[in-house]
């Protein structure tokens, strides 16, 4: 599957979320890059972490692609999140068909562990009212000791 999407549109985003996410929980492997990555005269040293990232963490897929940039890979603790594909497409191929013959069981899990400990907007939110100096909402807190106490069963 190339895309969830077609013509830039998206009609319905839930439905949207809802087909990758079910596309990637079912894929061995995901191929990832960052935003216009084949246009580097558009981006210059722009590099942001695609969405796609974080759904595939969640998902527990292997991404391969293009890696974050090391300052960004710190978000990402204990392993590195996307492996990074050669730019000779033989050799990417190649890469692809390794990566898609492992059954990468320990990986899967520390993806959706980091989705569940760093990346729900409830962890957005801690850092919001901890920044403002304000008392983290106790249904919040609630809500990361479960999402804690999840990533911990994994």
């Amino acid at each position: 599957v190339y895309d969830t999407i077609s013509g830039g549109a998206v009609d319905d985003v839930a439905a949207h979320r809802d087909n990758l996410a079910a596309t990637y929980h079912r894929s061995k492997l995901a191929i990832t890059h960052h935003a216009k990555f084949d246009r580097p005269d558009e981006i210059g040293d722009q590099r942001e972490n695609p969405g796609r990232l974080w759904e595939g963490l969640a998902s527990g897929v292997v991404m391969a692609g293009m890696p974050p940039r090391p300052e960004l890979q710190r978000q990402f603790p204990g392993a590195e999140v996307v492996t990074e594909l050669p730019r000779d497409p033989h050799e990417a191929v190649a890469a692809i068909d390794e990566l898609v013959q492992q059954p990468h069981d320990d990986l899967r899990r520390h993806h959706v562990g980091l989705a569940l400990t760093a990346n729900d907007w409830g962890h957005r939110w801690r850092t919001v009212f901890e920044t403002a100096g304000l008392p983290v909402p106790s249904g919040l807190h609630t809500r990361l000791q479960h999402l804690a106490s999840l990533a911990a069963a994994l």
